[in-house]
């Protein structure tokens, strides 16, 4: 898959922008703050329906003169093979009524001309997308890790993605009713109904994450060797927020339902639940070492790297699709030999977008060609 076409309206600091975008390796060069990552933001969020670099997404809406715009719009057309997607995604400030905020954002999203939900369009673009900042899979908390899981997951099953919202609104409502218990405000025969959901969502959730845990396990390892051209042995761990050594959906239910049955005193008088997905933890080891502790600044940018490469094969294997690779301003931390072993893995996706404030990063490389299109102040230059 592919993007052809690419249109921005007032979104960051890109006023009006249309482009047609080719195959292949497309280089955005051009001195810092000038738009580079926001152009792959942009791609990233018609993959996804969310932007991975705003707190607020109000703050993708573009500022002009201390004001920020009051819409903003961003198209995309993807081709494959056989089909084409055109993605809109609407955004436009308007009043609130929940008394907090003036004006809050609402996102309207229509594929091929139909209006879907952001749930709905998750698995039909995929994009894979690397920072600087996903240096934190490795040495971040765990709800990084997680958070990883999910979205690499919901692509390929949207089963799961209905079981995380679901858990995760249960859980809200578990954790509120605990602490009603523990203040003499409610009854412990109300955790019944809450407790049948968290167990059914919950297992299907872990069953989930132990199989693309133990996936990923199998396809990062020899990327990792790859890019690194050594034998180092990197090896991954789930850890379950759930001592269970048995995966089996059935099985699942039955250790969940044992172990709330055991902690209810505990998760009474702590207002909360103490047991489940949320307190899931994936290790990551490098020769048996945790990652976390021990690998180097070069060798945990690396393990990051394999891990969102390894993502873009399961999403490549599962959808028989090539992804878009999005790599924003990677190479900066890494040396000559393990760029040019990236982009020799890279090269293979059909279309692959690198940011860089070096318009030279390419040259000499492992690549026979590429795009290079000069990014100034919003707008994009041949």
């Amino acid at each position: 898959m592919y993007l052809s076409d690419l249109t921005l309206l007032n979104y960051r600091n890109y006023s009006d922008l249309e482009i047609n975008l080719p195959k292949g390796l497309i280089l955005l060069h051009g001195d810092n703050a000038q738009g580079k990552s926001n152009f792959i933001e942009a791609i990233y969020l018609l993959s996804i329906a969310k932007s991975y670099k705003a707190g607020n997404e109000r703050e993708t809406l573009q500022l002009k003169q201390g004001v920020l715009s009051d819409k903003a719009h961003v198209v995309g057309v993807f081709q494959n093979e056989s089909d084409k997607f055109r993605v809109m995604i609407d955004m436009k400030l308007v009043a609130s009524d929940n008394g907090i905020n003036k004006q809050i954002l609402r996102k309207d999203i229509t594929l091929n001309g139909s209006q879907v939900s952001a749930s709905a369009l998750l698995g039909n673009i995929n994009a894979v997308l690397f920072t600087v900042d996903d240096i934190e899979l490795i040495v971040g908390s765990p709800s990084i890790r997680r958070k990883f899981l999910d979205i690499l997951i919901c692509r390929l099953d949207k089963i799961y993605l209905r079981a995380l919202q679901k858990y995760q609104r249960v859980l809200f409502q578990r954790n509120h009713l605990l602490r009603l218990i523990r203040d003499g405000k409610a009854s412990i025969a109300e955790l019944e109904f809450w407790n049948d959901s968290l167990i059914y969502e919950g297992s299907y959730i872990t069953m989930k994450r132990k199989l693309i845990v133990d996936e990923l396990t199998a396809v990062v390892k020899p990327i990792y060797q790859k890019l690194t051209n050594t034998g180092e042995n990197i090896s991954l761990r789930y850890e379950p927020g759930l001592s269970t050594d048995e995966f089996a959906f059935d099985d699942l239910q039955s250790r969940f339902k044992a172990t709330l049955y055991d902690a209810l005193d505990r998760e009474i008088s702590q207002g909360g639940s103490q047991y489940g997905p949320q307190r899931d933890e994936v290790k990551i080891f490098l020769d048996d070492m945790d990652s976390s502790v021990f690998a180097s600044r070069g060798q945990s940018r690396t393990l990051s790297l394999s891990l969102k490469l390894s993502e873009g094969n399961i999403l490549h294997k599962e959808t028989n699709q090539s992804p878009i690779i999005l790599l924003d301003d990677v190479f900066s931390e890494l040396d000559d030999s393990r760029r040019n072993l990236i982009l020799d893995h890279v090269s293979l996706n059909e279309q692959v977008f690198i940011s860089s404030n070096n318009k030279d990063v390419l040259e000499n490389r492992a690549v026979q060609s590429f795009t290079p299109l000069f990014v100034k102040n919003g707008s994009v230059i041949r």
